[in-house]
């Protein structure tokens, strides 16, 4: 198909693909980075995120708790909100016909939240946590339908568009 296209055209199709794919993998090497820290670096990096979060509370609700185990519960669902839009994503710029492939980008976040706890296991000091994968899961959902919002919204405003510019 790439053959048939000239070089502005190839660039609109290669540019997108090439930025998706990259920032697929960029996220996922950042999520696996962070499972292959031992208990005490993983400690740290909540612990830091905690204080920050704390002191956040303490200026907007004073007396307010900021416990660690929730931030890393919230890291997980945001890590993957963004990877499943960014999956989704990928999956638009490579079809049109994304609504018929919706499930690939879910298979595929599930397929990285399992090895993300796999990793986890044999990081020193970290266990595996069943919960993990379904919030992971969870935010993956999330940011697939978040993404496919977006999707179906700005192709309606284009449609849109383009009719009243039609009758212009």
């Amino acid at each position: 198909m790439l053959k048939d296209l000239t070089g502005k055209e190839k660039i609109k199709y290669v540019i997108p693909r090439a930025v998706c794919v990259t920032a697929v993998l960029v996220l996922m090497c950042f999520i696996f980075g962070n499972s292959t820290d031992n208990a005490e670096e993983s400690s740290d990096k909540s612990s830091f995120v905690t204080e920050i979060l704390q002191k956040a509370a303490d200026v907007v609700s004073p007396g307010t708790t900021v416990n660690e185990n929730s931030v890393r519960k919230c890291a997980h669902f945001i890590e993957f909100t963004a990877l499943g839009a960014l999956a989704m994503l990928t999956l638009r710029v490579f079809t049109e016909k994304y609504m018929t492939h919706i499930t690939a980008p879910l298979f595929y976040v599930l397929a990285v939240a399992v090895s993300d706890e796999f990793i986890q296991i044999n990081s020193s000091g970290r266990a595996s946590d069943v919960r993990d994968v379904l919030i992971d899961f969870s935010g993956a959902l999330t940011g697939t339908l978040l993404c496919l919002l977006f999707i179906v919204l700005v192709g309606y405003i284009g449609k849109k568009r383009k009719k009243s510019n039609a009758y212009a």
